[in-house]
C-alpha cells in the first residue's frame, strides 16, 4: 500500500521499480535480526514500515553513520529521534512545535506529492544554476581566447569604448546562442 501511495503521489514507474528492487523492512523483520545486522539491513533496503520511533531513529542514525543522506518526514514528539538524526528533517503543516523546531523544511501541504514537488523545484533551481555557471565559464573562455588572439595577431590590445559592443557580441552573445542549442540533461521523471 505504501508503494501505491508513492505511485499515486507522482513517483515515476522507474523510481517505484527502484524502491521495490532495493527491498523493504518491517518491524517484525528488524526485531528478528540482532542489532549488529541492522546497519546491513538499513543499507540494503529502501523502504521501512511499521517501525517504532526508537527503531526509526536508530535506522536513520545507522544510515547517516554509513555516509548516506537521509530525509525524514515527521509531525509529532514520537518522530523527534528520527528527525534529529536525519540529514534533512521535514515537518508537516500540522506538526507539533517540537517537530517544527528541529525541522529544516516545513511542508505547506500534507498531500503525498508535496515532497515530490519540493524535489522537482529544487532540481529545477540546480539546473538553472548550472546553466548560469556554464554561461559564465563560456564567457570567460571566449574572453581569454579573444585576448590571446588579439595579442598574437596584432601589437597590444586596442580597446576603446566603441569596441565594447563587439567584444560583448564575441564573448557573450555568440556563446550564449551556442549554449542554447545544447540539449538539457534528461531528468529522471
Amino acid at each position: 500500500e505504501t508503494l501505491e501511495m508513492l505511485h499515486s503521489a507522482g513517483l515515476s514507474d522507474d523510481d517505484v521499480a527502484f524502491v521495490v528492487s532495493r527491498g523493504a523492512v518491517s518491524r517484525a523483520t528488524l526485531e528478528a535480526r540482532p542489532r549488529e545486522e541492522w546497519a546491513g539491513l538499513a543499507l540494503d533496503n529502501a523502504l521501512f514500515g511499521g517501525l517504532s520511533p526508537e527503531q526509526v531513529g536508530e535506522v536513520v542514525h545507522l544510515l547517516r553513520a554509513s555516509g548516506e543522506t537521509v530525509a525524514v518526514i515527521g509531525d509529532g514528539v514520537r518522530d523527534l529521534p528520527a528527525l534529529k538524526a536525519a540529514s534533512l528533517p521535514i515537518a508537516q503543516p500540522s506538526s507539533t512545535q517540537a517537530a517544527l523546531d528541529v525541522s529544516s523544511i516545513v511542508l505547506l501541504s500534507s498531500a503525498p506529492d508535496a515532497l515530490l514537488q519540493v524535489l522537482a523545484r529544487g532540481q529545477s533551481i540546480i539546473r538553472s544554476l548550472v546553466d548560469l555557471l556554464r554561461l559564465n565559464l563560456t564567457m570567460v573562455t571566449a574572453s581569454a581566447f579573444l585576448i590571446v588572439a588579439v595579442r598574437y595577431l596584432s601589437h597590444g590590445f586596442p580597446y576603446v569604448s566603441s569596441h565594447g559592443s563587439v567584444i560583448n557580441i564575441a564573448t557573450v552573445t555568440i556563446p550564449s546562442l551556442a549554449l542554447s542549442l545544447v540539449p538539457p540533461p534528461r531528468s529522471r521523471q
